[in-house]
């Protein structure tokens, strides 16, 4: 079957075709069989920015056409069970959020890393005048924000290609927009730890390939879901403190 390895900048997949070659030979009039074997490989980018994607659109970012899927989806509850369809999406102060984003592939030994999440007042990652980061670098920046590593039945989540996540809604100061939320991701390897998704947050440090020769490229994939609206009339459940809202 075809089998997955790794370097520092790509997934790379192996197989190899097996043929079989007839051979005649007319003087003697005799005819035979026999056998050869084609290799060949095709590899993909670990990580990837926008432009690079085949098509973006709200809650979807497919690249390499098609075949590495990112979904961002926002859940009605902690169960997990409902997605939200419709949007704008009406949210009170405080309220809790709960988020997934998931690599769609069957390779079994792909997995997820969460290395941003950040509310902004625009569709485009790069556009809007209101930004706050929840997480950063894989570093979890906001009080509110948790990682749900658990289902329903409270049992561990069995596919490493699922992220879930939770934060406490909040609006901008003076501002009263909308908002979207944007996830900066990357595709790790499940067998292989050097590549791995378990310790995103390094303080900057940024990891080596297994031999030390090159250094994994900083390149993202970018999926983003929204808006979210404040109810109305805005009522507020508890309280909450926006350390840094505006950046």
């Amino acid at each position: 079957g075809t089998k997955p390895s790794f370097n520092s900048p790509h997934v790379i997949y192996k197989n190899q075709i097996t043929g079989v070659t007839k051979t005649t030979d007319h003087t003697n009039g005799i005819t035979r069989e026999g056998e050869f074997k084609l290799a060949f490989e095709c590899s993909y980018s670990r990580t990837g920015a926008t432009e690079y994607a085949s098509y973006q659109v709200k809650g979807t970012t497919v690249v390499n056409d098609g075949s590495l899927r990112f979904v961002l989806d926002l859940y009605k509850d902690e169960t997990f069970a409902e997605k939200v369809e419709n949007f704008p999406f009406e949210l009170y102060l405080n309220e809790d959020i709960y988020m997934q984003v998931t690599l769609d592939s069957l390779d079994p030994d792909l997995s997820l890393g969460v290395l941003n999440v950040q509310a902004r007042n625009s569709e485009s990652e790069d556009e809007g005048n209101l930004s706050y980061d929840l997480v950063k670098e894989g570093c979890i920046k906001d009080s509110t924000f948790d990682f749900i590593d658990t289902d329903s039945n409270s049992q561990p989540l069995s596919d490493p290609k699922v992220k879930r996540f939770t934060f406490k809604s909040f609006s901008f100061l003076d501002s009263h927009t909308a908002i979207f939320i944007h996830a900066v991701v990357k595709v790790c390897s499940v067998s292989n730890s050097s590549f791995g998704c378990t310790d995103l947050c390094s303080n900057g440090r940024r990891k080596r390939s297994v031999d030390g020769k090159s250094e994994l490229n900083d390149e993202r994939f970018h999926v983003y879901q929204g808006p979210m609206v404040a109810g109305h009339p805005i009522e507020t459940k508890g309280e909450i403190e926006i350390t840094n809202p505006i950046l």
